[in-house]
């Protein structure tokens, strides 16, 4: 629901107490030689997106930030900004008056500071959540050692208490801008929408309410008198004994597989299959334009591939590396095949639309281009690694990694390895070698531009259609098209500073910037930046 900036290279405080059980991080702003070192963006643009340079706020230079370890293990803190580009957020520590160490180990309490003015302080805060227009900050505060450990959680709302209860979940806010999350009462479990509690149940099995990739409908999993239930947008479904992987399929229907009475069933919106052995059911997958649905399950020793509701028995039918699949238009399958029923492991292969392709020591998850027309995978023999491409198998190498069609279904990109060098190959057509690929290739959506990062000798480039752009820096990373092809951006950093690049042309350095997004109209790139202590929502014009 942020965006979310990572920063690095801080600075210990002097004067640390000399408590062994004090050893939370307290750090001071940044220097100027800041690098940021790992950045995310967690939403896409909002209608209302700002679209003016604006100084948001400045970082308060006495407070020590609470730190986070990044994914090489090095301490970073971080700086959320608004979905809509208006508000920023970060959360701070204070030292404890009682001395009481918390459960994890320190002693201090966490807020969070939310356009520069600092909140509420509790023992524990969740992460804050931004509402889709940008006008509330939500996050949940826990005083006492932990939940589990009568710790008593809070919802906070624009740093107000808005409720408290025995337990809270992480609040979500949908496109439209209800807010939901989980409460516990008395032993009882409900949702709460826009502070509206709702239907007790003896528990809850999804750790929040789930929404679908448009932020506009929700389920989750209740339990009430031992059995299991979904219940997507208030509506609550059929009982079971047992609920797995539910989710919401790329049509928006909601899929999973369910047990009851010993038979486990697929279920698509509320409607069961036959039943079949217990767990012997396979995640259901429905196509883009939910006309089509297929699954593996297993009864009496058999096993079968379901389309449509029919079976088609194949006992060699299996689920690794991939489950049955799809093509886009829903008018191609493809599933895993084992060469032999009588033992276990390889060799393995696919059977696409009932033909069957060669086998291999080992393969990878396959897929099918946009138009649905092709079908490409990983795969290793005793020579090596390589593409195979409607049943041809292409030039072998030491490792491959990556494969990619082009949006208009033209283009085959991968990564390929021979020696210590990778290069990318397009349509068998190989790129220069590097020491490594990252990030990795996209493509336009036309399809007809390609870029990605490379390494060597320890630098860092951008490389667009072959060609090297720029000069050599420290790091490149959120390499991205606009919407329209015409442009391409990516976060850059350069001796110790960071910057955006925009179309080759370097932006103004700043101590740390967020991952870049295009506005929806395309004329615009925008991003959060650190400047000093400075925060600022920039705005450049294509």
């Amino acid at each position: 629901m942020a965006f979310l900036l990572i920063l690095g290279s801080y600075t210990v405080l002097k004067g640390r107490p000399a408590n062994p059980q004090d050893t939370h991080p307290r750090v001071a702003l940044p220097s100027s030689s800041i690098s940021i070192a790992h950045l995310f963006i967690k939403d896409g643009p909002q209608d209302n997106l700002n679209l003016i340079t604006a100084k948001l706020a400045d970082i308060p230079q006495d407070v020590p930030f609470d730190l986070l370890p990044d994914t090489s293990g090095n301490p970073r803190y971080q700086i959320f900004f608004s979905p809509d580009g208006t508000r920023t957020a970060f959360m701070g520590l204070e030292k404890k008056n009682s001395g009481n160490v918390s459960s994890a180990g320190y002693d201090y309490k966490h807020f969070w500071i939310i356009d520069g003015q600092r909140q509420q302080s509790f023992d524990s805060v969740s992460d804050i959540v931004f509402s889709p227009d940008g006008k509330h900050a939500v996050c949940v505060g826990t005083e006492g050692e932990s939940v589990t450990k009568n710790g008593k959680p809070s919802l906070v709302i624009d740093g107000v208490v808005n409720a408290q209860y025995d337990f809270v979940s992480p609040p979500v806010f949908t496109a439209d801008g209800k807010l939901l999350y989980f409460a516990e009462k008395n032993k009882k479990y409900f949702l709460v929408v826009n502070g509206k509690e709702g239907t007790l149940y003896d528990d809850l099995n999804t750790p929040f309410p789930i929404l679908d990739k448009d932020r506009a409908h929700f389920f989750y999993v209740a339990q009430d008198q031992g059995k299991r239930f979904l219940v997507v947008d208030g509506q609550e479904g059929k009982r079971y004994d047992a609920i797995s992987n539910p989710a919401f399929t790329s049509y928006g229907s909601v899929a999973y597989t369910a047990t009851r009475a010993g038979k486990s069933y697929a279920v698509i919106n509320e409607q069961e299959s036959a039943p079949y052995d217990q767990d012997g059911v396979g995640q259901p997958l429905i196509s883009a334009d939910g006309k089509s649905y297929l699954y593996g399950a297993d009864r009496g020793g058999e096993r079968f591939l379901i389309i449509n509701g029919k079976e088609q028995r194949d006992d060699t039918l299996q689920y690794y590396p991939s489950a049955p699949l799809l093509s886009p238009d829903g008018k191609h399958i493809a599933y895993t095949s084992r060469a032999s029923t009588s033992k276990k492991g390889g060799p393995y292969g696919f059977v696409v639309d009932g033909k069957k392709e060669p086998y291999f020591e080992k393969i990878g998850s396959p897929i099918f281009n946009p138009d649905s027309e092709k079908f490409a995978y990983i795969a290793q023999n005793k020579v090596g690694w390589f593409v195979v491409l409607n049943g041809s198998q292409g030039k072998s190498y030491d490792g491959v990694s990556s494969l990619a069609f082009s949006p208009n279904s033209q283009r085959l990109a991968y990564i390929a390895l021979r020696g210590s060098k990778w290069r990318v190959v397009v349509n068998t057509e190989e790129g220069k070698a590097y020491n490594s690929i990252f990030p990795t290739p996209v493509f336009s959506p036309d399809g007809k531009h390609l870029a990605y990062g490379a390494q060597e000798n320890g630098s860092h480039l951008i490389v667009l259609d072959d060609k090297e752009e720029g000069e050599r820096y420290d790091f490149v990373d959120d390499i991205q098209f606009s919407n329209n092809g015409k442009h391409l951006v990516a976060r850059v950093e350069k001796n110790g500073k960071a910057f955006v690049m925009i179309d080759g042309k370097e932006g103004k350095y700043f101590d740390a910037v967020s991952s870049p997004i295009f506005s929806k109209n395309q004329k615009h790139v925008v991003y959060g930046a650190q400047d000093g202590t400075a925060l600022w929502w920039i705005v450049e014009p294509l």
